[in-house]
């Protein structure tokens, strides 16, 4: 049935080999992959005009919303639950360099998160002070750590 659903879906009435079948599957996750980043863009828009102008949201806007977080659930599930997301490293050594690795790349994404507060609060007209940046800075590095952690939890031997 399953099969069936997706011949008709794609397009395709006849039976097709391994390699036609691994190109049609990849073809359709790049699509899908492509429509949810537009959505995501979207939405980003949407909210932003939406807030800006302070009108209220509309039914359309909540339902992609809610559909876009449920897509996103699901795909952390399955990757979560099908083990996808693990790293296997052959040595300590690897596993110190995979580390280090990935405490750069939490460091980056912990200034990236304090930035985007600090341009948030820019953006909305508050004033810049001493304890808003303080504030930024720690809530960034706890982003940052948090990132480190859950990124940590990949690697293993």
């Amino acid at each position: 049935m399953r099969k069936r659903l997706y011949q008709w879906f794609v397009g395709v009435s006849e039976e097709r080999d391994e390699r036609q079948l691994s190109e049609l599957h990849r073809m359709m996750a790049d699509c899908l992959l492509g429509i949810y980043i537009i959505n995501l863009v979207y939405l980003g828009a949407r909210c932003i005009y939406i807030v800006v102008n302070q009108t209220s949201f509309p039914l359309d806007l909540v339902a992609i919303l809610i559909l876009t977080l449920a897509i996103s659930g699901y795909m952390g599930f399955q990757i979560i639950y099908h083990r996808l997301d693990e790293v296997d490293v052959q040595n300590h050594d690897q596993l110190k360099v995979k580390r280090h690795r990935l405490l750069l790349k939490s460091g980056c994404q912990a200034g990236y998160f304090a930035l985007g507060l600090f341009g948030l609060d820019v953006f909305f007209g508050s004033s810049i002070n001493g304890h808003m940046i303080f504030g930024h800075i720690i809530g960034g590095i706890i982003f940052g750590f948090m990132m480190y952690i859950i990124g940590r939890w990949r690697y293993r031997l």
